[in-house]
């Protein structure tokens, strides 16, 4: 798998999708580096969901932390919690975003 940093795991996250496939290939790549990168790639997840201006995005991206939290629940329940911690401001934020757009 290819060496993380910020700027690699935005990149990713802008060509996430709303397919399994696409899902699961981030997941993986997070869980595999969150050893070593557990709260920036938390910081980073958070942040880009502050920053996406497309509903559907915001959606990718909440797939993403579902994925990512489910899998990691036996095996890293720390980097579990870290992005559990972390919802409650993604979900904060979204409506916020969602009635920008005419969706609630």
């Amino acid at each position: 798998m290819a060496g993380f940093s910020e700027a690699a795991m935005s990149r990713r996250l802008q060509t996430l999708n709303t397919t399994q496939q696409s899902v699961q290939m981030m997941s993986m790549w997070l869980l595999h580096h969150q050893k070593s990168h557990a709260e920036t790639i938390v910081k980073v997840w958070l942040q880009e969901i502050k920053k996406e201006t497309k509903p559907v995005r915001l959606i990718n991206l909440l797939y993403l932390a579902n994925d990512v939290i489910q899998n990691s629940r036996k095996h890293c329940p720390h980097f579990m919690g870290m992005f559990y911690e972390n919802l409650e401001p993604a979900f904060r934020y979204v409506p916020y975003r969602f009635r920008a757009f005419n969706c609630f």
